[in-house]
């Protein structure tokens, strides 16, 4: 499943930092972006803190704030498995 996942951070950040190693130990590739260079987009999108992880997929954009290791797996999951058809997980075994 091609995604594109952005990791917005700020240096000395313990979130960013903490969110950086969870996306590398389930080894989901990403690129790094400065939130300082990026602040006007990010607050234009309703964000006032980093880190902000987005990604697409399936030509649609889904993003948050701050470290949520909850979602980073969720998001290696969907990455791993692929997107649940209309049907549910019933077609999974």
């Amino acid at each position: 499943m091609p995604t594109n996942v952005v990791l917005y951070i700020r240096p000395a950040c313990a979130q960013s930092d903490l969110s950086k190693v969870a996306l590398t130990d389930r080894g989901i590739k990403f690129t790094l972006r400065s939130a300082t260079d990026y602040a006007a987009a990010l607050s234009a999108k309703g964000f006032s803190s980093a880190p902000v992880l987005t990604v697409t997929v399936e030509n649609e954009l889904i993003a948050w704030e701050g470290h949520r290791p909850e979602l980073i797996e969720m998001l290696a999951d969907l990455m791993d498995t692929g997107p649940v058809g209309a049907h549910g997980l019933r077609d999974r075994e």
